[in-house]
């Protein structure tokens, strides 16, 4: 999405000066707004896209032995605007003034070990934070920001707060050092701003990161009174300011160094202050805990007089992961070289209210932003919960979920790596701190350019931003629960086949389960569908016999109009399978066809009668009869006893094919004495939301192919190349030992190998989402499957010498059992193993159109059942060896204008569901599972073996149907919508 209408400008303040003159404007356009978010219509200067650079010298300064620094004012920690002011008139806040931390003094002024220990060099130690009263105003063309109030923070005695640190004990604190290095002690007052709103009292609430602390400040810049964690009011008895312990729990304290309460936003009826942490908080031993994501928002109730009143409530925030604020294959974003940055660096960094509990969140890595939308209004609380105590173990933090405190739904406004800004405006860059919503339609951003410690200049951007929340609904999000759920139980038992495959018919109210452990398709009457009954049953071996066939295993059902559709295998799994036609009314059979070998997926053509069929082509057991792969066309257009069937092949691939050059590198044909037609193995079908194109899975070849549908023609191959063990964001658990250890594995990697696939759009593009099954080769004649500590010389091929993990491939505590494969990862062709590859991504990906990854849930899956499971997950740690939780199929569903994605979950059982609406701003928004582990799989109660899912409606509400293949039963789940989830 553009945002329009560009002007960009430079404010020099002289030090002191008032009121600033600025270039002039070029051109008007863009529109004012009809009024802000608080109240206060179009009153005041018409608002446009702008940018300005604030130029404000603090001088410049000498450090001994090094560098001179020429120094900036940075003055937008945060921002806010009051509703009732005119919308030109906003404030923004100062932090704690220039500071160099011990550990960049050599990069910054050059002088190594300039301070030690865990300090900083504070530039300007007298500097003082203070909040600043901006005014946009226009003159003719021109339009001139200037600067109406400086109002400086100070304490009871009218002396200024300072911003050193406070030498706390109860909470990580640091040195400061002066410009020659010497220690500058501490001072209980200082503080160290980071976010403010105003009362409509005049009174301000800043925030400020040291406590952390919020403090009320009076119209003049007297501290009224600090909130501190409980139990860090006694390291601060000697403040010259009130200092209270009435509204933030404790825990608090153990945020980490400069990671305090970062965003402030009010609700426009001034009833109620909501915080957010910066980022998550350390564990109890005072270290942070690797990879966290889950950060602290509190909601306050304030008095008349704008006062605290209490803590009303605490909500949990999950980040973004650092994966999802760069692409590696366009380079686009955040990255360090080839790497994501580090997850640390992902922080909460300024939040707005639109409404009471309905705020924009401001989430930043390095230099790109995001903008989310939150609703708290339905959230769950966690105040007073064991994640308020210090003892707890582990502690909220180290948790990649919990089961009774669902995060709070994020829904994204804005992304400055993928919406455009307006043409000449600069990137916004690093550090946006500040963002006050001046109207309906625009926001002003600040950033933080460090008091120009590292050059940069400090900008305030006037953007369209509020504009892009308007006539949105508050956010909310798909529910699924077993409280609001049916189930159909196929009466086989244990792994005995009886719900293979799943799928409705809306219009008649009928779902219809492949119950292979009765040869049979199994009709039930959804008109109560949390009661579903069991009304008729197919027979499918007539359809077979028809055609001089015997019939295997029925591997699809599907429903178009006034047909069910069933695919069957041959009972020789290398011979034609067919595909049945039967009447929706009277279920009677009205036509079948030979297809190629081993149908596996149906999918109609959304634009015309016809049907696709996946035709797998899978090898015997002794790898000598290997058919090959193919994509079935049954065009039915003429009615289906005139239908034909055509057959879509890889052929031109082969090496002696037209189309050998197109086979793309890293493509894994690894079949022995296979042709390429012979090796692809197509698995499961999806259409392209414009219906152009269809998308075929080659799980054995970790790839798509993508088939023009207009044409009937491959279009193009796409190879999905290896995921990185190695990724802080992607570890995986290598050993079935009853444990649940998630560690990155540099050296290994995870073949995608999709089974599931779904397309859809975002903005104008194509999009292709995965559920990465992993499917090693595994037969009597051709076995590629290895536990790592095989790949030695001797049982396999050798590891390179420079992989990192050749060590821990050698010892089965480490990698040594991990399935992996001896064809694959001789990256540069010597005949050794360069990549370890293990078999599946153990995620969901989403891939652009080209077949490049935009997105990858990493280990998401791993952690968040490892959290609901404990030493469960991954199939009661029995299948970490191999393909993990083990994603099996994906389903999109669009409610509103949000696209969700729902991954079953074959290994550990359950269904994973994610908000996927945008690709650069993937959420986690649910896992159930209703599975009771036992000892033994057979005994498991509950649903084991999520599979397929299809999505029912009545006129009033919608269900989805999952099939569960090993427990033999379908669960029926009514789809709610919550703003928690």
């Amino acid at each position: 999405m553009k945002l329009s209408h560009l002007r960009n400008q430079s404010v020099n303040l002289s030090r002191g000066a008032v009121v600033a003159l600025v270039a002039a404007l070029t051109a008007c356009g863009g529109g004012g707004g009809s009024g802000s978010s608080g109240g206060s219509g179009n009153r005041g200067t018409e608002l446009r896209s702008t940018q300005f650079v604030v130029n404000q010298s603090l001088g410049s300064v000498s450090f001994a032995g090094g560098n001179s620094l020429n120094l900036s004012l940075s003055p937008g920690a945060g921002a806010f605007h009051v509703g009732d002011d005119d919308q030109d008139v906003f404030y923004t806040v100062t932090d704690r003034g220039p500071t160099i931390p011990c550990s960049e003094t050599a990069e910054v002024i050059g002088v190594a070990n300039f301070c030690s220990g865990n300090g900083s060099v504070f530039a300007l130690p007298d500097f003082t934070p203070r909040i600043l009263r901006w005014k946009l105003d226009e003159s003719g063309n021109n339009l001139t920001l200037s600067l109406e109030e400086t109002i400086t923070l100070r304490d009871s005695f009218r002396n200024p707060a300072g911003g050193l640190p406070n030498g706390l004990q109860s909470a990580a604190d640091e040195r400061a050092f002066d410009n020659s290095g010497n220690d500058l002690g501490t001072n209980p007052n200082g503080i160290d701003p980071s976010a403010l709103v105003r009362l409509d009292n005049g009174k301000f609430w800043v925030a400020e990161e040291y406590g952390p602390s919020l403090l009320l400040v009076d119209t003049d810049g007297e501290i009224l009174q600090r909130q501190v964690p409980q139990g860090i009011r006694d390291d601060l008895e000697f403040s010259t300011y009130d200092v209270r312990e009435d509204v933030l729990p404790g825990i608090l304290a153990r945020r980490k160094l400069h990671n305090g309460i970062s965003a402030l936003a009010l609700s426009p009826n001034n009833d109620f202050l909501y915080f957010i942490m910066r980022a998550p908080l350390n564990k109890a031993n005072g270290q942070a805990a690797d990879g966290a994501r889950i950060v602290r928002i509190g909601k306050v109730s304030l008095n008349s007089d704008g006062s605290a009143n209490a803590l009303e409530g605490e909500y949990l925030y999950r980040l973004d992961s650092a994966s999802q604020f760069g692409v590696k294959a366009s380079g686009q974003g955040d990255l360090d070289g080839d790497n994501f940055v580090d997850q640390s660096e992902v922080t909460i960094n300024e939040a707005a209210a639109l409404d009471e509990d309905y705020l924009l969140v401001v989430e930043q890595a390095d230099t790109v932003s995001k903008v989310y939308r939150i609703d708290l209004s339905d959230a769950v609380s966690i105040q007073g919960s064991e994640f308020d105590s210090p003892s707890t173990s582990p502690s909220l933090e180290e948790r990649a979920a919990l089961v009774d405190y669902p995060f709070v739904v994020k829904q994204p406004v804005f992304n400055s790596m993928v919406n455009a800004l307006a043409s000449g405006l600069s990137a916004l860059g690093p550090r946006i701190e500040g963002m006050a919503l001046l109207s309906s339609d625009f926001a002003v951003l600040t950033n933080d350019h460090q008091y120009g410690i590292r050059g940069g200049s400090a900008k305030m951007v006037l953007v369209p931003l509020v504009s892009l929340t308007r006539g949105l609904p508050r956010p909310s999000s798909v529910q699924l629960s077993y409280e609001d759920s049916g189930l159909i139980e196929s009466g086989a038992g244990f792994d005995a086949g009886g719900a293979d495959a799943v799928a409705t018919d809306s219009a008649t109210s009928r779902g219809f389960v492949a119950n292979n452990a009765a040869a049979r398709v199994d009709v039930f009457n959804l008109t109560s569908p949390l009661s579903p009954s069991l009304s008729s049953q197919i027979n499918v071996a007539d359809a077979a016999a028809g055609l001089g066939l015997t019939a295997g295993k029925i591997t699809d059902v599907a429903v178009r109009g006034s047909f069910l559709v069933v695919s069957v295998a041959n009972a020789d799994l290398q011979a034609n399978g067919l595909v049945a036609f039967y009447d929706l009314t009277t279920l009677g059979i009205q036509g079948s066809f030979q297809v190629g070998a081993g149908p596996k997926s149906l999918m109609f053509d959304p634009t015309a009668d016809r049907l696709f069929v996946a035709n797998e082509g899978v090898p015997n057991s002794g790898y000598n009869i290997d058919p090959e792969g193919s994509v079935s066309v049954i065009d039915f257009r003429a009615g289906v006893a005139d239908a034909t069937v055509e057959t879509i092949d890889f052929q031109d691939f082969n090496s002696d094919g037209s189309r050998a050059a197109e086979v793309p590198a890293g493509l894994i044909l690894s079949g022995p004495g296979a042709s390429v037609a012979q090796d692809l193995e197509p698995d499961q079908l999806a259409i392209s939301q414009t219906g152009a194109e269809l998308y075929v899975s080659l799980s054995e070849n970790n790839a798509v192919a993508v088939i023009e549908i207009a044409t009937l023609t491959v279009e193009s191959i796409l190879a999905l190349g290896n995921k990185d063990f190695g990724e802080a964001v992607a570890g995986l658990d290598t050993n079935n030992n009853g444990s649940v250890e998630i560690l990155p594995r540099p050296g290994v990697v995870g073949l995608y190998q999709p089974a599931g696939v779904a397309g859809y759009r975002f903005g104008s593009n194509d999009f292709i989402v995965t559920a990465n099954t992993g499917a090693p080769r595994q037969y009597s004649g051709f076995n590629e499957v290895v536990p790592a500590e095989d790949l030695d010389g001797f049982n396999g091929p050798n590891i390179d010498s420079d992989n990192p993990s050749i060590s821990a491939a050698s010892s089965r505590q480490e990698i040594g059992a991990l399935q992996v494969s001896r064809e694959t990862g001789d990256t540069d062709g010597d005949g050794d193993i360069d990549l370890i590859s293990a078999f599946g991504g153990r995620s969901f990906s989403i891939w652009d159109a080209q077949g490049n990854l935009v997105y990858d849930s990493g280990d998401d899956f791993a952690r968040i059942t490892a959290a609901f499971h404990g030493a469960d997950f991954n199939d009661r740690d029995q299948a970490s060896v191999g393909l993990g939780a083990k994603a099996k199929k994906v389903s999109l569903i669009t409610t509103g204008a949000q696209v969700y994605a729902l991954i079953t979950l074959e290994n550990s059982g359950g269904i994973m569901v994610y908000n996927v609406t945008s690709p650069y701003g993937v959420q986690f928004v649910q896992y159930l599972n209703n599975r009771n582990f036992a000892s033994d799989p057979q005994f498991d109660t509950g649903d084991v073996g999520a599979d397929e899912i299809a999505l029912f409606t009545t006129s009033t509400t919608a269900y989805i149907l999952v099939s569960n293949r090993r427990s033999g039963t379908v669960r029926v789940f009514e789809l709610s919508t919550t703003a928690s989830s």
